[in-house]
């Protein structure tokens, strides 16, 4: 079984950033962050 979630992270500045890509409008920009955690049939996490 893999659980996982996804973030939001944004970077309000008026300066552009490399790397981050707009959000829920022209002046947010960020980037969505998505961790997984797997586990075996018995509940151990890998």
């Amino acid at each position: 079984m893999v659980l996982n979630d996804t973030t939001e992270v944004y970077y309000r500045k008026r300066d552009h950033v490399e790397g981050l890509g707009p959000m829920n409008s022209e002046y947010n920009q960020g980037l969505l962050l998505h961790p997984s955690i797997a586990f075996t049939p018995d509940g151990i996490p890998l």
